[in-house]
């Protein structure tokens, strides 16, 4: 929010760089590695999800899912 925008009394700001919680994130495991792409990059995922909490180097998901397909988003 850009400052002198935030409405009175809020009392709080959100920030862009707060991750989302663990409900709202997938880890995706794929059975080779895929070449041609960054961390970060959006992608179309096919495969099979599994509710289920999971501790990872970039945080916490809510879901897991196993890639079959995977290819980027244009």
């Amino acid at each position: 929010m850009e400052q002198g925008k935030q409405g009175k009394g809020s009392g709080s700001e959100v920030s862009p760089h707060t991750p989302p919680p663990s409900n709202q994130i997938i880890h995706v495991t794929v059975s080779k590695p895929i070449t041609g792409m960054r961390t970060m990059d959006t992608v179309w995922v096919s495969g099979v999800m599994h509710a289920g909490k999971i501790d990872t180097e970039m945080g916490q998901a809510g879901y897991q899912l196993k890639a079959e397909v995977v290819v980027s988003y244009k």
